[in-house]
């Protein structure tokens, strides 16, 4: 659970981010699911389909992104990139600010 950034309700598979190298992985429709989304991780994340972010608030710069561009985004989900595993199918609620893997 945490704080809703940005609305809409998308479903895909997740992809956890801890390093840049990491990003060269990422797809169109993957869950962005992180610590934070730097501007460098930018590019990646125009790509997803939702952004779950473990620090939260309503002025970093993933929930900026995502409000700009209508990505889904929950933010200050504690341990996400614990709880959340790489292609975990994740659905992303920017309504209620929840996440749910299935």
């Amino acid at each position: 659970m945490g704080q809703p950034a940005s609305p809409g309700l998308p479903r895909g598979p997740a992809r956890v981010v801890l390093e840049a190298s990491e990003l060269f992985r990422f797809q169109a429709g993957d869950v962005l699911v992180g610590d934070g989304v730097e501007p460098s991780m930018a590019f990646v994340a125009l790509l997803a389909s939702g952004i779950v972010e473990q620090r939260g608030g309503m002025l970093i710069h993933g929930s900026i992104i995502a409000r700009e561009y209508g990505i889904p985004c929950v933010t200050g989900v504690l341990q996400a990139t614990s709880l959340i595993h790489p292609g975990d199918p994740v659905t992303v609620d920017g309504y209620l600010g929840i996440d749910l893997i299935s």
